[in-house]
Parts: structure tokens; sequence; C-alpha cells
């Protein structure tokens, strides 16, 4: 279910000769030059469209380091942040059986168990290591 953003609305409404001026000067650029420009290659579009629409795919590629072989991260951690980010992000949650199975396709990661704990194997998150700084820090203080 999708929030509405009423704020957002009243914001949009105060900008709009601003949003207008910004499109005629487009429109005029287009209508000189004759031609559309599009800063990114086909490829790029598929990749940013692939990852704005599918939430586990966008959770993987902007929170997830597939890179880290001695990596390893609880299931259930994984999945709480991933719906943390899809609703931060305003993105639909897969239940935790089909992100799990989305979750092995995508990264190619092995599982494990972490004590009696079932965890991903070969990966980590993007801001682990940021945060295993802030806590040696926190630690030494």
């Amino acid at each position: 279910m999708k929030r509405k953003n009423h704020i957002c609305r009243v914001e949009l409404l105060k900008e709009l000769p601003g949003i207008l001026n910004w499109t005629l000067e487009g429109t005029e650029r287009i209508l000189i030059d004759n031609k559309l420009e599009c800063p990114y290659s086909t490829s790029d579009i598929k990749d940013i469209y692939e990852k704005s629409s599918d939430s586990v795919n966008s959770f993987i590629y902007n929170k997830i380091n597939c890179e880290d072989d001695e990596g390893s991260v609880k299931k259930r951690e994984v999945y709480k942040r991933y719906v943390e980010y899809c609703k931060e992000n305003d993105l639909n949650v897969e239940n935790q059986i089909a992100f799990g199975r989305r979750f092995f396709i995508i990264t190619g990661c092995g599982g494990k168990k972490m004590g009696s704990i079932p965890a991903y194997a070969g990966v980590r998150f993007k801001d682990a290591k940021n945060e295993q700084k802030r806590i040696g820090e926190k630690e030494s203080e």
C-alpha cells in the first residue's frame, strides 16, 4: 500500500512556476538543437529500470557487497534491513521465503550457520566496515 505525501504535493505546487520555466527551457533547447539527448546508454537505462522496479535487486545493489568471500551475515538481519530499505524507499516488500530465494539467485552466495542461526556466506553489508570502525571507536573511549 503506497503512502501519499500531502506535504510533498503542497511543496510541488509552490514550485510550479520554476518547473514550468525549466520545462520551457528544455523545450526550447530541443527545438533549437533539433534533437533530444539522454546522458545514459540503453544499457544504463535498463540497469536503472531493473534496479528501481525490483525491490530485492535494488536492495542488493545498494546495500550488499557480494565480493567478500570471508563475509557472512545472518539471514534474519538481512531480511530485517531489506524491509527497512523498502519502507524508506517506498518499495514493495517480498515475503521472507521469496526474498531468500531471490537473494541466493542474484548474489550467488552460499549458506552457512553462525552458531545455530542460518546465514548467508560470501556477502556483507556495504556499510559493515564503517560500522565496525564506529564500534571500535566507541570501545576505545
